[in-house]
């Protein structure tokens, strides 16, 4: 009678963790409305991040290191069997060709890194008189300091050496490159 009871209620469990999930309800308390794209609302998302972080710092630190050492594991399986089936990585969607994202987990990071480079973007009215790399004061008639100045002119340097290597006569840089790559050898 007790197996029998077991199985009906994971039969009902199950049930009812899938009807929440289709209509947007959380699987835990059944009241609120669920995060989007997740099972669970806010609250109880809350409560069990919280519990799993005390059950996780009451373990032994061997057993902790063990843990984490199978969720890399289990996260590099994932991500190599989302490669060879082509799935984005990060979510599971089909990829871009060519790609290991799918065009919305693209858009993400294409944000966060513009974001971040915002961040450490040098953010200057250059009327001011400072460098335009580093804000430092710049050298009379010129937009960069010394320092970035010295730099500017040691690429200019290379360039200059690498058009000549070119040839002069190359109308495109593509040109020249294609000479020095495939020149005949002596």
């Amino acid at each position: 009678m007790g197996f029998e009871k077991r199985e009906y209620n994971r039969a009902y469990n199950q049930e009812m963790y899938q009807w929440c999930k289709a209509h947007n309800i959380c699987a835990h308390c059944h009241k609120n409305a669920t995060e989007p794209h997740k099972t669970l609302c806010a609250d109880c998302a809350a409560r069990q991040v919280e519990r799993n972080q005390k059950l996780f710092a009451a373990l032994p630190e061997a057993q902790q290191r063990a843990r984490l050492d199978q969720a890399a594991a289990r996260a590099a399986r994932l991500k190599k069997q989302r490669i060879e089936h082509g799935e984005c990585i990060q979510c599971g969607k089909k990829a871009v060709k060519g790609k290991k994202h799918c065009t919305e987990c693209l858009l993400k990071i294409r944000r966060r890194d513009r974001a971040r480079y915002d961040a450490k973007r040098v953010k200057t009215d250059f009327h001011e008189g400072l460098c335009n790399r580093c804000n430092e004061p710049a050298l009379p008639d010129k937009m960069l300091c010394k320092k970035h100045y010295d730099i500017a002119l040691r690429n200019i340097k290379k360039g200059n050496h690498l058009n000549q290597e070119r040839g002069a006569t190359a109308k495109h840089i593509w040109q020249g490159d294609n000479k020095i790559c495939f020149q005949k050898k002596k």
